[in-house]
């Protein structure tokens, strides 16, 4: 039996510049995600890239810091590389790596998977950090 590959991307209008679609906002934390080590996000078709565990905390930015701001802008890539980061995340496939920028100027690297919610049509993201170099 084959997997079935779902994209958020094809519901996003073909319009839409990665750069300036994606905005972050935080979410409501649901129960048993308070603990948990990994940064947890949800995409939505709409533009709302929604940060759902506190452990997007790591990155030193305040709630006001983030809220509204551009998902590239926290790539740790040049803009057209994060976008391409960004399209990467809105389709199932293979596992990416790519770091993020902290509010002190250092970055994290992190391993991406992510996975389409037929119900809802939003994706879950889910980014492991990686060892530091």
């Amino acid at each position: 039996m084959h997997a079935r590959r779902h994209s958020l991307s094809r519901y996003i209008p073909s319009s839409a510049d990665p750069f300036t679609h994606f905005k972050i906002a935080r979410g409501e934390v649901q129960s048993g995600f308070e603990s948990l080590p990994c940064l947890l996000a949800r995409a939505w078709a709409d533009g709302t890239f929604e940060m759902v565990n506190p452990a997007w905390d790591r990155l030193g930015y305040s709630n006001e810091e983030l809220a509204g701001r551009s998902v590239c802008e926290l790539i740790a890539l040049e803009p057209d590389a994060a976008c391409a980061a960004v399209r990467s995340l809105l389709s199932e496939g293979g596992s990416v790596e790519f770091g993020l920028l902290c509010k002190d100027g250092s970055e994290h690297g992190f391993h991406w998977n992510r996975q389409f919610h037929d119900f809802s049509t939003s994706m879950f993201i889910i980014g492991d950090g990686l060892p530091a170099a």
